[in-house]
């Protein structure tokens, strides 16, 4: 229901408030925050978990949670660099965008001779993610962001 509000609120013919995509983005940590943080840790997926069905399935719904956020602040983010609103939504939206990526890399991993999970279209998502991150990091410039430059270029 949430992603709906997010489609519905950058659907609108007027432009989304800060305070709306704020609201939405409180829900969204309110989501997570119902999950361990064990279920959201990503370092070792895959020397840990004992069902590929299961990593898959938690990788995928953690790449789509990052997916609507990203969503969420994306208007925002085009806004003029110098804005509050643009900043704050730049930063959630890197953040966001980073965290599709790692989650994307460990789903393309090889587990048993295949790939632990293959779809074009989160391709694509994660191809957006990483447009979005080097976009972002370009116009936030020095600005200190949650993770170094050297991991970042890791993930692109």
């Amino acid at each position: 229901m949430l992603a709906g509000k997010v489609i519905e609120q950058n659907l609108a013919s007027s432009k989304p408030s800060l305070a709306e995509t704020l609201s939405l983005d409180e829900q969204l940590d309110k989501i997570a925050a119902f999950l361990s943080k064990e279920w959201w840790d990503t370092s070792n997926q895959l020397y840990r978990s004992t069902q590929d069905d299961e990593l898959r399935e938690r990788l995928l719904l953690q790449f789509y949670f990052f997916h609507i956020r990203t969503y969420l602040h994306l208007p925002n983010m085009a806004k003029s660099a110098t804005a509050p609103t643009s900043i704050i939504s730049k930063l959630a939206c890197i953040e966001a965008s980073r965290q599709m990526l790692m989650r994307f890399v460990i789903l393309q991993s090889t587990v048993q001779g295949s790939c632990l999970f293959e779809c074009k279209t989160t391709a694509f998502l994660a191809f957006m993610a990483a447009v979005l991150l080097i976009l972002g990091l370009d116009n936030v410039g020095r600005m200190e962001t949650t993770s170094s430059s050297k991991d970042d270029k890791g993930l692109l």
